[in-house]
């Protein structure tokens, strides 16, 4: 990509104060708003235990999974160091960020880890379908946002989310693959 088509591509947020204080404002808000339905569901979750006495892989996979996945991706992105498009193209974008580490992007690939982690306790039950769907939306705009504020490229952003998905399918595959060896049969 080069810098007149990153500019046309972000260039609408820059026209007027307003779409600027709304793309400043989503780009602060939407990982907020995820971590709440973390924290919603994490409350499910505890409360489910309370009830049951019951904690096991399948259940606490729910927190391990979206761990390993964002030290994983930091590790990945402090590797690759790739730059970010204000450092290439000279502009100031939207938000102050550090230069640097932008590929994948953290922010986009955690806020599909946890939007893949409430899908996980949606398949156990434990979470309501709407707020899995309505995370999920939140997780898009996320990435989106960060493109549009300038702090990421397109590759950046769809890395982040084929990792957040990818990582959350082979994480909880293998813990539903495990825990179901160990189920005594019958």
């Amino acid at each position: 990509m080069n810098q007149q088509q990153y500019r046309a591509l972000t260039g609408w947020a820059r026209q007027n104060p307003a779409r600027q204080q709304v793309m400043t404002g989503l780009c602060r808000l939407l990982p907020y708003s995820l971590f709440f339905f973390y924290a919603a569901a994490s409350l499910c979750l505890i409360a489910h235990f309370a009830r049951t006495g019951t904690m096991n892989l399948l259940l606490f996979s729910f927190w391990t999974v979206p761990a390993a996945g964002l030290i994983l991706v930091s590790l990945i992105r402090k590797a690759l160091n790739l730059p970010r498009p204000s450092e290439l193209f000279d502009f100031d974008p939207l938000l102050s960020h550090e230069n640097g580490c932008s590929c994948p992007s953290r922010h986009t690939a955690s806020s599909f880890l946890i939007a893949c982690a409430l899908f996980w306790l949606t398949y156990l039950g434990l979470f309501p379908l709407p707020l899995s769907i309505l995370a999920l939306c939140c997780a898009v705009l996320t990435a989106i946002s960060r493109v549009v504020a300038g702090v990421h490229f397109p590759r950046d952003v769809l890395a982040g989310m084929l990792f957040g998905i990818l990582f959350s399918a082979v994480g909880y595959g293998a813990v539903f693959g495990l825990f179901s060896m160990l189920l005594p049969l019958g």
